[in-house]
């Protein structure tokens, strides 16, 4: 009887590891590199007057500011700055900037520059700057890792 269960073990797991459909591509989850990591994620109000973000930090690399929710008609200035003294200060590095995004439908995401690493965490700070040409615009903004 344990012989003819190996037997029928053995089969079945030939045919499983066989099937096209066994560890497909399409279907293996991704962890880490390669994938987009949320630091920061907020609904935010702009208004003419120019607003900071608080500080987050980037692991470095690639990092992307998506943005959603804008009113329609809408010109929204978003600046990604990375800075080692504190912000706002003149010294910062301009590293993404996204200007007149009016639908409010989609999500819109845009590359910003290679962020480097720089510090005793190992890590890069990183602040946005926002404002709009109207009186308040409540938007979503996430920057991705």
């Amino acid at each position: 009887m344990y012989r003819l269960f190996k037997i029928i073990f053995s089969i079945f797991l030939i045919l499983v590891l066989l099937s096209p459909n066994f560890l497909s591509a399409s279907e293996l989850i991704q962890f880490g590199a390669g994938d987009w990591d949320t630091v920061y994620s907020d609904s935010l109000t702009a208004t003419t007057e120019t607003k900071h973000t608080g500080i987050f930090y980037s692991g470095g690399g690639n990092i992307r500011i998506c943005v959603s929710g804008v009113n329609s008609g809408s010109v929204l200035s978003l600046t990604l700055y990375e800075t080692d003294a504190g912000y706002p200060t003149n010294n910062d590095t301009q590293i993404g900037y996204i200007n007149q995004i009016t639908n409010r439908s989609s999500k819109i995401c845009l590359p910003a520059d290679n962020v480097y690493t720089d510090g005793s965490n190992g890590k890069a700070e990183v602040y946005l700057s926002y404002s709009t040409d109207r009186l308040s615009d409540d938007f979503h903004v996430q920057i991705q890792d």
